[in-house]
């Protein structure tokens, strides 16, 4: 059972998040979020290319989960890492298609949004995993697993945003000499 400290950190947790949500949802005012038909293409073919990730991450992970006693890794953390992966690949396809950022946002938000998230899920993996490590008494740290792998997939798509738009700047700067 989980302890009265554990509810009353996770409801804070959850009011936190409505407040930044309310807080970005004012600060951008009635600005909807704006694709043009290629972005939402574009959109479609990564969420085919994360669905087919999934799906060879389902038929990989079908013979470890036999061969391993489930009592050492745990369903939750191997279906979840599917679903880390599945939205790592979508983000990263989306982001090299020009699909990720909306037409009327600056990527400059979504990244420091990323990298603040980012930074979170590895601070709350550092205090878990200093309880005990990865496999505290032989068995993973469920927590701690998820918050590291969910970190390390937030940590690669910010590298690819970042990447991608020096890259369209220094593009946009090449043509403009041209």
């Amino acid at each position: 059972m989980k302890s009265f400290d554990y509810f009353l950190g996770f409801g804070f947790g959850l009011l936190i998040a409505l407040l930044v949500w309310v807080v970005f949802r004012v600060a951008r005012g009635n600005k909807a979020c704006r694709y043009d038909e290629r972005q939402l293409i574009d959109q479609g073919k990564a969420a085919k290319a994360a669905f087919y990730a999934w799906l060879i991450y389902a038929a990989l992970m079908l013979p470890v989960s036999a061969a391993v006693d489930p009592a050492v890794f745990g369903t939750g953390a191997a279906m979840f890492g599917g679903i880390i992966l599945s939205v790592g690949v979508y983000a990263i396809v989306c982001i090299l298609h020009n699909a990720y950022f909306n037409l009327s946002d600056s990527p400059r938000k979504t990244i420091l949004c990323l990298a603040a998230i980012g930074a979170l899920q590895f601070v709350g993996a550092a205090r878990m995993l200093s309880d005990g490590g990865l496999f505290p008494d032989g068995r993973l740290n469920q927590s701690g697993f998820v918050s590291l792998a969910t970190g390390s997939m937030i940590l690669i798509v910010l590298a690819t945003a970042l990447v991608k738009l020096a890259a369209d700047k220094r593009r946009e700067e090449t043509d403009e000499e041209s």
